[in-house]
């Protein structure tokens, strides 16, 4: 598990989070499912802190603080829909 969160930092999550929009999206699915995925698990990451359970599992280290991940699912959501290019090319 230590391994494992010397791999990814949180930014690398950010990315693959962008990427997952794009990929739901151009598969026919709504992009927001994956916002609501991630506000249910943050209400339920709540939940057990209220309830005294809330152990950090050690992967779940290497992603970004909630709002900060929801933020960033929610600007690529707007960028997918706009026809934002995943990838942009620099000249």
């Amino acid at each position: 598990m230590e391994l494992g969160s010397r791999a990814y930092s949180p930014e690398m999550e950010i990315e693959a989070d962008r990427t997952a929009i794009y990929i739901l999206k151009n598969a026919g699915y709504s992009p927001s499912v994956m916002r609501d995925v991630i506000v249910r698990m943050h209400r339920s990451n709540l939940r057990k802190r209220h309830t005294g359970f809330s152990r950090t599992v050690g992967f779940l280290q290497t992603h970004p603080s909630n709002d900060r991940r929801i933020a960033h699912i929610l600007s690529a959501i707007d960028d997918a829909e706009s026809g934002v290019p995943l990838i942009t090319t620099k000249h």
